[in-house]
């Protein structure tokens, strides 16, 4: 504690061993674990990627039991360019760490500094579905292809995360093209359904403007 530890390997995969204790739960259940007493972990590489003094930051997300590293995460957020909330597909419209993390203040200023896609979502396991509940959940013709489910339902996914962002009093009005984003969304929303694992499905895919980005 209060200490600093220096590694250093010559392959991804070498750090990725070495580092892992600081940053993850031990193997053995009835292991104890380093990571509650990690304040930060910084890896520097040779990345052509970062050129240019980019940084980035894993958060933990602002609900983290251990206060002090949801203090650290909000300095963050306040620092930061730009930011990616990342939630599994199946969850990403109810996740509220995700909602906790994009504060009326947060989208209002986004907006009004004219970059609202610097706040990003990445929905994960786009290709982790079950057909049938699809279908169903979206009424979908029965024999529609595993491929049309998955991207009816990353267009429905898409459309409630940008609903979402113009929503709790955030003044989109005099803005054009965050007007126009939201009243497509709107128009493709379609009735909503309750999925058997909690998410929440519904509408037809329509065109949306990447006002507010979703990555898939």
């Amino acid at each position: 504690v209060g200490k600093k530890v220096r590694v250093s390997t010559p392959t991804a995969h070498k750090l990725h061993s070495l580092i892992k204790p600081y940053v993850d739960s031990a193997d053995e259940g009835g292991a104890a674990s380093m990571w509650p007493l990690v304040r930060r972990v910084v890896v520097r590489g040779p990345w052509t990627e970062l050129i240019g003094q980019t940084v980035l930051v894993d958060a933990p997300g602002v609900q983290d039991e251990n206060s002090s590293r949801g203090k650290m995460v909000q300095s963050y957020l306040k620092q930061a360019d730009a930011v990616w909330l990342v939630s599994n597909i199946r969850r990403a419209v109810n996740d509220k760490s995700t909602k906790d993390m994009m504060p009326p203040a947060l989208r209002q200023r986004l907006l009004n500094e004219g970059r609202p896609g610097a706040l990003a979502f990445v929905a994960t396991q786009t290709d982790v579905l079950v057909r049938s509940e699809i279908i169903e959940n979206l009424s979908l013709p029965r024999k529609s292809s595993i491929e049309r489910c998955a991207i009816e339902r990353n267009a429905y996914t898409k459309r409630r995360l940008i609903l979402d962002f113009y929503s709790g009093g955030v003044d989109y009005e005099p803005h054009p093209a965050a007007a126009a984003q939201r009243a497509e969304a709107e128009k493709h929303s379609g009735p909503v359904c309750g999925g058997k694992d909690g998410s929440r499905l519904g509408g037809a895919a329509g065109q949306d403007d990447d006002v507010v980005e979703v990555v898939e």
